[in-house]
């Protein structure tokens, strides 16, 4: 018989808020880098050697699943807040040149 591994077990109530905890303290560590798109372990990319221990604390004290769907809704979040940003000074400058 071949072993499978088992799936990983569910967070319980402290296991979800040190994983928050966690992805807070990445997170606000990327922002004062001023990098929107996470950097996973091992990668090249942008940022990757910055924020390495709350890196590492995020991917240790989080499910994969998880990092992922935060590091997708992210930079999500950033996208449209620039969208917001861009469609605000465009706005901005519409009726400026109308007056």
């Amino acid at each position: 018989m071949s072993a499978t591994a088992s799936p990983p077990a569910a967070l319980d109530r402290a296991g979800r808020k040190a994983c928050w905890e966690a992805r807070d303290a990445f997170f606000q560590c990327l922002n004062i880098h001023n990098i929107a798109v996470p950097p996973e372990g091992g990668s090249k990319a942008k940022g990757s050697d910055v924020c390495v221990a709350e890196r590492e604390r995020y991917e240790r004290d989080c499910p994969k699943s998880w990092t992922d769907y935060f590091s997708k809704r992210r930079v999500l979040e950033v996208r449209r807040a620039m969208t917001e940003d861009a469609a605000r000074k465009s706005q901005e400058e519409t009726q400026r040149a109308q007056r």
